[in-house]
This record gives structure tokens, C-alpha cells and sequence, in this order.
């Protein structure tokens, strides 16, 4: 709020109280400054997945044993998640400095 603030001088003169036969009040404008906010970002792997998937759909995925198997896939503004047939799911949260790119395998 901008508020005027009445301020007594007499108070922060070196004089006494007797140089001034009438009240002098200045109104001094209270205000706080306006900052702001400053972005912030985590890039920290255990974030959450936000929101809902922007995209779902069935892929291929080539498993750390040389293996393809069809997963249900599901984008997120900030990362990933992943389930197999068989139940076994995953999670992966994305820096928000990282691109995801599309391509395509030739066989």
C-alpha cells in the first residue's frame, strides 16, 4: 500500500522543540518495492511426474538384456513413464534443459 507516513521533525532536529511554534508534519510515501520472482528450476531425478501425459502409447523398447518387448509408454511436460506386460513399470523425470528428439531405427 502506498500510505503517506507522518513524520516529526522536531524529533530528529538538533534544535529543541521550541524553534517551531506550529506543527510541521511531512508525509512520506511508505512503500515496498516490487521484485521479481526469480525462476527457478530442480534437477533433481526423483522429481514427481506433473500433470497428465501429453501423449501415450505402445513402443518397443530394447531391454538391457538385448531384448525388444512392446510397453505402454506416457510423456509428461517433465519426463517419462513406462510398464511392461508383465507388471514392471518406470519413472523418469526429465531436467527442464533437456531435449527429446524423435528418430527412427533403420532395419
Amino acid at each position: 500500500d502506498a500510505e503517506d507516513a507522518p513524520v516529526d521533525l522536531r524529533k530528529s532536529m538538533p534544535f529543541g522543540q521550541n524553534e517551531y511554534e506550529n506543527n510541521v508534519e511531512i508525509r512520506v510515501p511508505r512503500y515496498q518495492p516490487k521484485l521479481n520472482p526469480v525462476q527457478t528450476y530442480s534437477c533433481s531425478p526423483d522429481q514427481p511426474l506433473l500433470g497428465v501425459p501429453i501423449r501415450e502409447g505402445v513402443l518397443w523398447h530394447l531391454s538391457a538384456q538385448d531384448r525388444f518387448e512392446s510397453v505402454t509408454f506416457s510423456l509428461y511436460v517433465n519426463g517419462f513413464a513406462f510398464s511392461t506386460a508383465d507388471g514392471l513399470e518406470a519413472a523418469v523425470s526429465l531436467s527442464p534443459f533437456s531435449l527429446v528428439r524423435n528418430c527412427r531405427f533403420q532395419s
